[in-house]
């Protein structure tokens, strides 16, 4: 569900202050040091949840990693003492998310699939699950990450002041039911097929439904609890609408609430020391950190090249007393994150360490903290954080057997394009790099989260960036130009989410596309004039954003010459019929001849023929765009080949898949960048093919070389 967080918000910043000193984790016992296998990036862990107790002495989180045994992910709730470090497992799950401490308890609620789908649970510290919410009924819930599951509660919150919680129930779909005039979008099936019910479970024992609504017409989200009213303010989206709608309930009445500043109000949660909110104005270099106060000032805490809660980083903490708070930040430059202490008076510091500081949590004294400490180099680390010093003592090692894997050399880098703007993105290096040498290289994107994180597979997916490394490979990650880089891609990314703006549809296409082809365009060249990397064997991978954008480049760009494109395919044809901001930048129908010449400009599509090489799409389902694009590359000569692994999500949850994608991306990338018909990562029959593929694309271009000019 989707809600406004009661410790951070969204928002972009920079800064300026004297940094505290740089945290090492203390490496853990670990073997003889070893390269990156396939199996390590399959099964690389990701923290989904941190808590601490009531007194701030442990930390209960959450780890959730692929185990290719099972061909599942698993979820491993532990708790740590974070004087000690001592720690131990309490439960071990398919699916354990959400734990909060149970307001004026010693014990937590979670949510959590022990048998029965997805349900709500209290635990103790001894491990104990004790029920709080079980629904009769499941309905199959996925989402980007998670293939379909059983589910019977989705989401949960707690109200202010012990009044009891929220909950969001779900139940299963009537096989019998009919769907009239269905919205036409595969993905929504993730959001389930059944009945969707707010409800609360108010602190005398008292079960009240709020609203209801069948998933597959919308979702509810952001619900706010009054105290003093009784009352619970909550929006709701019905998708063929496509519009929220703000409602409040009170003693079993519902409304619908329309006033747009009484609606603001509602949702500008106080987290800042005067009452306001911390955000940032301004562009580029130029970018300031602000509180805005409710009575209409603005507290300016000086320039701050840094964004303000991103999902993955740490929200916002204020001290009992008002004079300091923590903020949690990633820096634009080095895709880092960290906290920034901001102190009454305007003075500001940065808490930083060899890596990225996520996923905080801070108890109510601020006296107690503890984090997530990760690298693109180094695994996930539970660590202690001071708020008043900003110390860092690493304290529990999450995957202790990551631990072995020699470190590969990398480097965060901006690079400036010919638009003028700024790019951020990192480096790298094959195993045994060696300075004057020229090495194939593979650049690899996604959208903005090219950071400073272990294996995130949210930025990298199939692509085994790690492995590509030790196997000879420079890579290249660039992050597209970022919003928050100039006013013109802002007011670009507000008009495709159907605001109104200056920009006609062919300077759209240019800020929300084509700036990131001339990024990749320019890194890429910029590195080859540092001698590192070999201009004749460049590939390019990226999936969802990142396939759009790669299925551009090789439609519009000669530089790169194989790519893999995973999971995307909006801007092709079939998707007018699908996804509804692609109707901004194309302005109708492709059926429209007034609209044509917009697909013939953009559209892979249509721009098959000046491709500039073989293209792999691996997909979750075999939607129609993906279909599109690969047989109009092979009607013009150009190698395609599609894969579809079903029972997918759209980041591949099932290890095996994984593990089978990202060994057919090398055996891809190695076959027409390196001449590599045989290794363990290539089939037979996939040589055979590929080599049949290669023979007609040899044809063609010698064909196009020998006609005249």
């Amino acid at each position: 569900m989707r809600r406004l967080p009661l410790a951070m918000f969204a928002l972009p910043l920079a800064l300026a202050a004297a940094p505290s000193s740089p945290a090492r984790a203390a490496p853990a016992p670990a073997p003889v040091a070893r390269p990156w296998a396939i199996a390590d990036v399959a099964q690389a862990p990701e923290v989904v949840s941190l808590a601490l107790s009531a007194d701030g002495r442990e930390a209960l989180y959450v780890v959730r990693r692929g185990d290719l045994a099972t061909n599942e992910k698993v979820s491993r709730l532990r708790l740590v003492d974070l004087e000690t470090g001592q720690g131990r497992d309490l439960l071990k799950a398919r699916w354990i998310s959400d734990v909060r401490l149970q307001p004026g308890s010693q014990r937590w609620m979670l949510l959590a699939d022990v048998g029965a789908g997805t349900q709500l649970y209290i635990l103790d510290r001894a491990g104990r699950l004790e029920p709080l919410i079980v629904s009769p009924s499941v309905d199959q819930v996925g989402g980007a990450m998670e293939r379909l599951r059983p589910v019977g509660v989705s989401a949960y919150g707690p109200l202010s002041e012990g009044a009891g919680f929220w909950y969001e129930q779900r139940s299963a779909p009537d096989p019998e039911a009919v769907v009239v005039n269905p919205q036409f979008s595969p993905l929504l099936r993730i959001y389930g097929s059944g009945q969707l019910q707010l409800r609360l479970r108010l602190a005398d024992g008292q079960d009240a439904l709020v609203d209801q609504i069948s998933a597959p017409d919308g979702l509810f989200a952001n619900p706010i609890w009054d105290q003093g009213s009784r009352s619970l303010t909550y929006s709701r989206l019905l998708w063929k609408e496509g519009v929220w709608s703000t409602w409040r309930w009170s003693n079993g009445e519902k409304a619908q609430r329309t006033s747009a500043s009484e609606i603001d109000r509602l949702y500008s949660i106080p987290l800042g020391l005067d009452g306001g909110e911390f955000v940032t104005v301004g562009y580029g270099d130029a970018m300031r950190l602000v509180e805005k106060t409710p009575d209409g000032r603005q507290v300016d805490y000086g320039p701050m090249n840094v964004v303000l809660n991103v999902y993955w980083s740490s929200g916002v903490f204020v001290a009992p007393d008002k004079k300091t708070a923590l903020v949690g930040y990633l820096d634009r430059q080095t895709g880092r994150a960290g906290l920034l202490r901001v102190h009454r008076g305007g003075r500001v510091e940065r808490i930083t360490a060899d890596g990225s500081l996520t996923g905080c949590a801070v108890d109510q004294t601020f006296t107690k903290a503890a984090c997530i400490l990760q690298s693109r180099e180094r695994p996930p680390v539970l660590v202690r954080l001071n708020p008043a010093t900003g110390q860092i003592t690493p304290v529990d090692h999450l995957a202790p057997d990551l631990e072995a894997i020699s470190p590969l050399k990398s480097s965060a880098r901006v690079w400036t394009t010919r638009d003028g703007f700024k790019a951020s993105g990192f480096v790298v290096y094959p195993r045994d790099y060696r300075p004057g040498v020229r090495y194939p290289t593979i650049l690899v994107t996604h959208g903005g989260d090219g950071l400073d994180r272990f294996a995130d597979a949210a930025f990298q997916w199939q692509y085994p960036v790690q492995v590509l490394a030790e196997r000879g490979y420079l890579v290249v990650a660039v992050n597209d130009p970022s919003r928050r880089e100039s006013e013109a891609i802002d007011q670009a990314y507000k008009q495709w989410s159907g605001s109104s703006g200056p920009h006609d549809k062919a300077r759209l296409r240019d800020l929300l596309w084509l700036s990131s082809t001339h990024a990749f365009e320019d890194a890429i060249e910029a590195l080859a004039k540092e001698g590192l990397v070999d201009l004749g064997r460049v590939g390019i991978a990226g999936y969802s954003r990142g396939s759009q954008v790669t299925n551009v480049t090789m439609t519009q760009s000669k530089l790169f010459k194989a790519a893999s494109s995973g999971d995307g395919g909006y801007l092709e044809p079939a998707g007018y019929f699908w996804v509804e901001p692609y109707k901004i930048i194309f302005g109708g129908s492709p059926y429209d001849p007034a609209a044509a010449p917009n697909y013939q400009q953009l559209s892979p599509t249509f721009r098959a023929g000046q491709a500039a090489g073989p293209i792999l799409q691996q997909v979750a389902d075999s939607r129609a765009p993906f279909i599109q694009l690969h047989v109009a590359l092979r009607e013009v000569g150009v190698p395609s080949e599609t894969v579809v692994y079903p029972d997918e999500s759209h980041i591949f949850a099932k290890p095996s898949n994984r593990e089978r994608a990202m060994a057919e991306n090398i055996a891809w990338f190695d076959f027409w960048l390196r001449d590599i018909t045989q290794s363990a990562f290539i089939s037979p029959e996939q040589a055979e093919r590929w080599g049949m593929l290669k023979a007609t694309w040899e044809a063609k271009r010698a064909a196009e070389t020998r006609q005249p000019k």
